[in-house]
């Protein structure tokens, strides 16, 4: 695990999120239609509460991407100071494939730009683990299997659970024949069980070693995946990208698949942080990136606000009768 410089080990990073998130969890322990029934007005630091009411909107969208004002009060200050202290971004540039989908293709501008953007680090990384054959979990209608062998001409396996997105990716790919022999589907709903139904679909093809990938591996598919990485020995390059991650499966004294390191499931035990990390807190990873607060105008701020405080209303008057 990479983290910022000025720390020596990932220990002591950790230890130092935990207690900020200790510190600061009545800011993310409410879902947001709770803000009135679980009163999170009231726990803002009395100080706080004047001078973000006194903002000017570019001030307020200053303050969204971590830019504080002198005038602010220093607890305010604080608060910024230490998230800029742990914050940690990696410098690594995101390379996009130019690939044209069909117009009639249905799919987003941004699920396009996400399947354009995993399909180069997958042959990246197949390049460095000398990999040949792609196994793609939760492959939907298959575009990310398309694209590997347009480009790259990898032979692929897509697996996926739905019913109707399987039957649709095997008529899309009769358009396609030229790939009949690189691509094929199969209909199977991934879990902890699946090692040996996947051994066995695999022997099918010949290969030098496997690629397991999946795009949008929603909460506990990606630890499934993971697991599943570990037991198949001819898998021998992993890249995924997670998604959902407050679906993730919840149990009495935590979530069922978090944390899965040893080192981490330690720290968490140690410090206790497992009694506030909830679903909520697990919904900010799922929030807009940072930079889109901060060209909001006052109209998109207001609107924002009354979406949010209209749900509040009705959730504290639900909970009031």
């Amino acid at each position: 695990m990479a983290v910022p410089g000025r720390y020596d080990t990932v220990e002591k990073y950790l230890e130092e999120v935990f207690d900020f998130l200790k510190t600061y969890q009545w800011v993310f322990s409410s879902p947001n239609t709770y803000v009135l029934v679980n009163k999170v007005f009231d726990q803002f630091p009395s100080e706080w509460l004047p001078f973000l009411s006194d903002l000017s909107n570019d001030e307020l969208n200053e303050l969204s991407v971590g830019v504080v004002s002198v005038h602010a009060p220093p607890s305010l200050q604080s608060f910024f100071q230490k998230i800029n202290k742990l914050r940690f971004t990696l410098p690594k540039k995101i390379s996009c494939e130019d690939f044209k989908f069909p117009n009639n293709s249905g799919l987003s501008n941004k699920k396009q730009h996400e399947i354009q953007s995993l399909a180069p680090l997958i042959h990246e990384t197949c390049g460095r683990s000398d990999c040949d054959f792609i196994v793609d979990v939760g492959t939907g209608l298959g575009y990310l299997p398309r694209l590997l062998y347009d480009k790259y001409k990898y032979r692929v396996l897509g697996i996926e659970g739905c019913p109707q997105k399987f039957n649709l990716a095997k008529t899309k790919q009769k358009k396609y024949s030229d790939s009949d022999a690189a691509i094929n589907y199969v209909e199977h709903f991934v879990t902890n069980e699946s090692e040996h139904h996947i051994r066995q679909i695999t022997k099918a093809f010949p290969m030098k070693h496997a690629c397991i990938t999946g795009l949008h591996a929603c909460a506990d598919l990606s630890v499934i995946i993971l697991e599943l990485f570990t037991k198949l020995e001819f898998c021998k390059s992993l890249v995924i990208m997670p998604c959902c991650y407050h679906r993730l499966k919840q149990t009495e004294d935590g979530f069922e698949n978090f944390p899965v390191s040893n080192l981490l499931k330690e720290l968490t035990t140690k410090s206790g942080v497992l009694r506030f990390l909830k679903t909520p807190f697990l919904r900010l990873a799922c929030q807009g990136f940072v930079g889109g607060f901060g060209n909001m105008t006052p109209e998109e701020h207001l609107a924002r606000t009354n979406s949010c405080l209209f749900r509040a209303v009705l959730e504290d008057v639900a909970q009031s009768g």
